[in-house]
Formats: structure tokens, C-alpha cells, sequence
């Protein structure tokens, strides 16, 4: 008996069931999801230049090279409040030091400049809204302005015109005159001189004598101190004119006190006999800014109200220089303000203390 074989089926494959198929989209979405908050990430972490935080940093990154290089300067060449240039010791062993320059225009949006050894300006930065550089000076160093002499005046007239009939007294040997006076000063004035002064004084024969004409200062009453001269001119009694107005040159008599009267005294140098005749006013100006004094002999000064020497003064006043500004140095730091937008938030300080102590332009 024959036994015809049959053939042999196979099987076919199960396809995905239904609980795969939802496994397999749910870890394709947890994949996708993840993709995407990466590619959120990764768009965050691009650098946005507006942005404050950005802002802040790069301004942060500039002031601290800033402040580096201010920190070894050896000469300071322009400082202002928006350009700074200086020197730093040398850095490519050419035996030159080298220059650096920040600048700013002042101007709202415009970048900040950086140029080294004379070379194209660099932007260091971009849109800068604030720039501020303050610089700190040593403070043991000379801050009083120089003076500044103003052109010869009047500082007082005293003749017939003024100060009564013309009267005279005899300078003799024993006796002193003299005209205590305060001029009327700017309010600034720091200093002032008196260059000359004319007087009356005519010479008694037998033209042995010799006259002195001073500058005195004056004690707490305005009296003349004997001691204190300022200065003096001596003239021959030969060389006196008979009625005649007479200039006394002074070259000495400056460096006086704005807020103190001071004298101007008429005495016998030689003190043997009589020197001259002066010329006086009887009807006195009555000013408490001018008075005249009289001694014979002895120390006591005594005023004769109704007196006034005849005499003119003249002089020059010095006040500060109102163009003067510090110079000179040493800069011990310097204040830097920066900022890239209109946020006070943004801004940025830095402070630095030089190492040399370079001397200011």
C-alpha cells in the first residue's frame, strides 16, 4: 500500500499586536518630545546681544581688561572723562613701551574704542550708552591755583580835590607821619601789592638829611608796627622838589594781606635835623578806610582825625587763575562707569589703583 506524503505548511508570522503598536508611539513621543525641548534649549543658549544679562557680561568683560591695563600705567598722555591714553611698560622687547587708547564720542549708541600704538581703533564694544572715567589724584599734592596779577590801579587818592586846604608839617628827626589805609579789593582778590606812591614832601636846607618812605604793616588798633617793614625807598634831601608831587618806586611791597590795612610811613632816615615839609589835607576824608598818624618821638602813634597825608597809591591786586585746573599728578586710581543700555541695572563699575602712580597730562 503506497502512502503519497503531503506537503509541509508553514506557519505564517503573527504581526504587531495592538498593545506593541501603542508601546512603540508612546516611546516615539517621549523621544520627539525630548528632541524638542533640546532644540528649545539649544535656541536659548544662542548669544542674543540685547539681551541684559549679555550686556552685562560684556560690559564686565571689557572694564576688567580695561582695569588691567590701567592698573600698569607708567605715563598718563590724555584723561578726560571719555578718552583715556596711556604708556605701559613694553611687551614685544623693543625696548619702547606701549600705548593704549580707549575713546568714547560721548554719544549715545556709539561703540567704544580701543586703539593700540597708534593703530586702527577697535570696537570693544558695541552701542555703549555710558561712559565715565574719573580720575583720582593724590591728594598731598598742590591744589591751590597760581595767581594772576591784575594791571597797575589807584588804590588811593588824597589831595585838595578831596581832602581839604592844603596844610604842612615839618619831618624832623623825632617825629614820624603816616597814612594807614585799606583799598577796596574784589572779593576774590588773594593778594595784593602796592608799586608806588606820590607825595609832597620839600626839602629844608641845609640838604644834609635823607627821607624814607615805607610800607608798614599795621597791629590789631591799625597802628604802624615799627618792626614790620615791608619795604622802603631813601631819597637825598638834595633830590626833593619844592612843592612838587614826587614818585616812590616800590619793588617789595607785595604778598599783602587782602583783609588787613597796612601804612605808609614818611620818616627822617638820618634823624639829625629836619628832612622836609609834607603836604597834608586839613579837612579830613573822614573814611574809616584811611587814617592819618603823627609821633614825636617815642613808641605812641596818635591819629589826627582832621589830617590826611596828600599822597596817591597806587598797585596791582592778584586773585586764583579761574582757568586753573589740577595737574601734575600722581594718579593713585581710577573710577570707571559703564553701561550698554539705559537699565541702571546694567550698568557696571570698576575701580583700579595704579601700581606706579603715573603723573597726570
Amino acid at each position: 500500500m503506497t502512502h503519497t506524503k503531503r506537503p509541509s505548511r508553514t506557519r505564517p508570522r503573527a504581526a504587531f499586536t495592538l498593545i506593541e503598536m501603542v508601546v512603540s508611539l508612546c516611546v516615539i513621543s517621549i523621544v520627539f518630545v525630548a528632541m524638542g525641548s533640546v532644540m528649545v534649549l539649544a535656541t536659548k543658549v544662542i548669544h542674543d546681544p540685547d539681551d541684559p544679562v549679555n550686556l552685562t557680561i560684556d560690559a564686565a568683560d571689557v572694564l576688567r581688561k580695561m582695569c588691567s591695563e590701567l592698573e600698569i600705567a607708567t605715563v598718563m598722555k590724555t584723561a578726560t572723562a571719555t578718552v583715556v591714553e596711556f604708556d605701559v611698560p613694553d611687551r614685544d622687547s623693543d625696548a619702547v613701551d606701549e600705548v593704549i587708547k580707549y575713546e568714547w564720542s560721548g554719544t549715545a549708541g556709539d561703540p567704544l574704542l580701543r586703539q593700540y600704538n597708534g593703530g586702527n581703533a577697535v570696537k570693544v564694544l558695541e552701542s555703549v550708552v555710558e561712559f565715565e572715567l574719573i580720575f583720582n589724584c593724590e591728594t598731598t599734592h598742590n591744589t591751590t591755583p597760581p595767581e594772576i596779577e591784575g594791571a597797575e590801579e589807584l588804590f588811593l587818592m588824597q589831595d585838595n580835590t578831596n581832602s581839604g586846604s592844603g596844610g604842612q608839617m615839618s619831618l624832623k628827626n623825632d617825629n614820624t607821619m603816616a597814612q594807614v589805609f585799606k583799598p577796596t579789593l574784589p572779593a576774590d582778590a588773594s593778594s595784593w601789592r602796592i608799586t608806588r606812591v606820590m607825595a609832597m614832601p620839600s626839602p629844608k636846607k641845609p640838604f644834609a638829611e635823607t627821607l624814607s618812605v615805607s610800607v608798614r604793616a599795621t597791629d590789631v588798633n591799625d597802628e604802624p608796627l615799627r618792626d614790620q617793614m615791608v619795604d622802603e625807598v631813601q631819597r637825598a634831601e638834595s633830590n626833593l622838589v619844592n612843592n612838587s608831587w614826587q614818585t616812590f618806586t616800590f619793588s617789595n611791597a607785595g604778598g599783602l594781606d587782602p583783609a588787613r590795612p597796612y601804612a605808609v610811613v614818611l620818616s627822617n632816615a638820618t634823624l639829625a635835623g629836619t628832612v622836609a615839609t609834607v603836604k597834608l589835607g586839613t579837612g579830613s576824608l573822614n573814611s574809616p578806610n584811611s587814617k592819618y598818624y603823627w609821633t614825636a618821638g617815642g613808641n605812641t602813634w596818635v591819629e589826627y582825625p582832621d589830617y590826611d597825608l596828600w599822597l596817591f597809591v597806587y598797585g596791582t591786586v592778584s586773585v586764583p587763575d579761574p582757568n586753573w585746573t589740577p595737574s601734575g599728578g600722581p594718579l593713585a586710581s581710577v573710577s570707571i562707569t559703564l553701561n550698554r543700555s539705559t537699565e541702571p541695572a546694567t550698568r557696571r563699575y570698576g575701580q583700579v589703583t595704579t601700581l606706579n602712580y603715573p603723573a597726570m597730562p
